[in-house]
């Protein structure tokens, strides 16, 4: 008499956990515990992180710069509330894209960042704005 295939399965995933126990446990219990640090070898210097930071947040705001142009363009009509506000966000981040790209301002590093992210904030602002705006006219 032949068994079913479903007891075959059972009998086989039941040999296999048997045979893990008998060759992994005592090998585990014989070695000697993995010890992983729990700091990061460069905690004396934060730069590669600070780096890395700037990195994602000049990415991050170029992809909202490409999104932005993908939209269609302003519309002849729009409300003056929203044109005002859409305004306000393109001259406040006019205004940091002049600090970051002058040569004269000096910024430490923990400015730099601090301007990056305020950018990437007010560029979503921005886009979602101008993606509403351009939802209300597509009706």
């Amino acid at each position: 008499m032949t068994r079913r295939p479903s007891t075959w399965y059972l009998g086989g995933s039941l040999a296999a956990a048997i045979l893990i126990a008998v060759l992994v446990v005592p090998a585990m219990l014989e070695s000697e515990p993995v010890v992983y640090p729990t700091t990061p070898n460069n905690v004396g210097s934060s730069s590669p992180i600070r780096l890395n930071t700037l990195q994602t947040l000049m990415t991050e705001s170029r992809e909202l710069e490409d999104s932005l142009r993908e939209l269609p363009g302003k519309p002849r009509v729009m409300r003056a509330g929203t044109a005002a506000t859409i305004e306000d966000l393109e001259d406040r981040i006019a205004a940091i894209d002049y600090q970051l790209n002058d040569p004269d301002s000096q910024l430490n590093p923990e400015d730099e960042e601090i301007f990056w992210r305020e950018r990437v904030r007010l560029m979503k602002l921005l886009v979602g704005m101008r993606y509403a705006q351009a939802q209300r006219t597509a009706f």
